[in-house]
């Protein structure tokens, strides 16, 4: 396992589209971290701050992202399948069209996120909070409509 120094990034010696897969970077001071591309997988980003940060197409499959603070973070089109998000703060974040196959966002808080056209078939999602999740043409059963309306998330119709 690789360890990365928790304000390494901060300092700009992680790069875009870096390799860091199985990296320990738990606790980490990633506050709007450019790691667009970058191979995340395996990593352990547990507690981390990521705030704001750019992780647009990033592969994290498998990282363990538990009690992370993704408030805002751009998570597009991201690999998060098989990820640990349990009591995450995805607030306002951004996962349209995000991999989240079989990925555990129990107890997450996902209020304002965009999952738009993400992939959430096979996701854990015990209490998580959804209040005003947008989930239009989400991919998925746990995320049926008449579901997310229950949790009071807002859910728009394919012709919206």
């Amino acid at each position: 396992m690789v360890t990365i120094p928790n304000d390494a990034v901060s300092r700009g010696e992680i790069e875009k589209n870096a390799t860091l897969s199985g990296a320990d970077l738990s606790e980490a001071n990633l506050y709007e971290s450019d790691l667009e591309g970058a191979d995340l997988s395996d990593a352990d980003l547990s507690e981390a701050d990521l705030r704001d940060a750019d992780l647009h197409e990033a592969d994290l499959e498998g990282a363990n992202l538990s009690e992370a603070d993704l408030f805002k973070a751009d998570l597009s089109d991201a690999d998060l399948s098989k990820a640990d998000l349990s009591g995450a703060d995805l607030f306002k974040a951004d996962l349209r069209g995000a991999d989240l196959f079989k990925a555990d966002l129990s107890y997450a808080d996902l209020r304002g996120t965009d999952l738009g056209g993400a992939d959430v078939r096979g996701a854990q999602m015990s209490s998580a909070r959804v209040a005003q999740t947008r989930a239009s043409h989400s991919k998925g059963e746990y995320l049926s409509e008449s579901e997310l309306s229950l949790m009071g998330a807002r859910v728009r119709s394919s012709d919206e």
